[in-house]
């Protein structure tokens, strides 16, 4: 029998990611008879308005130690700014809907992924809305029905986008980094939505912490928990792209020790989970303040 419980979460970020990074991914799934689940970003791609931020050392640090252009493509770095942005969900549907046709889960992500994650610490209630409200649109018009789940980008999350996504009636979200399964509190107020968290380091802050892809793999097998459940997060544009030797490697490293699930199957199992306080916290390897469970 398995003893680690493993749950891949797979953020699609960037029109290349979907047109190229989720084919790859869904092949390699399909031969390790692996469920996951992803997050569809569906809106346009403006993924060169992240050049915006390069005055920042620790972001040009960052990019520059994780091959920006080999990653993402040269095409992506310019998406959004001399580059027309290409709308991922009209654009890259036919990929898209084949991570359903295939058994996997698919939950939203985001409209625009780089507006979202730039700037949703500034937005307004209203703005946060609006931004879900027209991906749940291009959702909806992709897969035929709306997202049952969310998963912020770059883990962004506060009191008002719990709020928000109590009223949209997700049945889980994924919108943080923790160590189990919880309900969001601030001060003494609890929400309803549950909340997946990514559990485990990424192999890019690996990375970005100096490993090796040799030594990042080791590392990641070594964290593997046998109890209760662990959650990866992983890109189309990053391990089902440049890196897709090293995730490879990963699986391989796995063989039988590992039974794969959904998040909405580790949702299903802790909906008695408790209540944590949810706090901004910061993670080694990995550039500004993220949505974190306070342990």
């Amino acid at each position: 029998m398995p003893d680690i419980k493993l749950a891949l979460k797979i953020d699609i970020d960037s029109f290349l990611g979907a047109k190229n990074g989720v084919p790859k991914l869904l092949d390699l799934l399909k031969q390790s008879r692996i469920r996951a689940t992803f997050f569809a970003s569906v809106g346009p791609d403006n993924s060169g308005r992240a050049i915006l931020r390069a005055y920042d050392p620790r972001f040009i640090k960052r990019m520059l130690k994780l091959g920006a252009g080999k990653t993402y493509g040269k095409y992506t770095l310019f998406y959004g700014t001399l580059l027309k942005a290409p709308v991922i969900g009209l654009e890259a549907k036919r990929e898209l809907r084949q991570i359903s046709q295939q058994g996997h889960e698919v939950g939203l992500h985001a409209y625009d992924h780089i507006s979202w994650h730039s700037g949703m610490k500034r937005w307004s209630r209203g703005d946060m809305q609006h931004e879900l409200k027209k991906g749940i649109s291009i959702f909806e018009d992709v897969f035929g029905r709306k997202p049952m789940s969310f998963a912020s980008p770059g883990w962004q999350a506060n009191e008002d986008l719990v709020s928000i996504e109590d009223e949209l009636g997700f049945g889980y979200c994924s919108d943080t980094r923790g160590k189990n399964c919880f309900y969001p509190r601030f001060l003494n107020r609890e929400y309803r939505t549950l909340q997946v968290p990514t559990t485990l380091p990424t192999f890019d802050e690996l990375l970005m912490l100096g490993y090796d892809e040799d030594s990042a793999v080791d590392k990641m097998v070594a964290l593997l928990s046998k109890k209760g459940y662990n959650v990866l997060n992983i890109h189309p544009e990053f391990e089902g792209s440049s890196r897709f030797g090293m995730f490879c490697k990963f699986l391989g490293r796995l063989g039988s020790r590992a039974s794969f699930l959904t998040l909405k199957d580790i949702a299903k199992k802790e909906v008695g989970a408790k209540s944590s306080e949810l706090v901004w916290g910061k993670v080694r390897g990995r550039y500004g303040t993220l949505g974190c469970q306070k342990l």
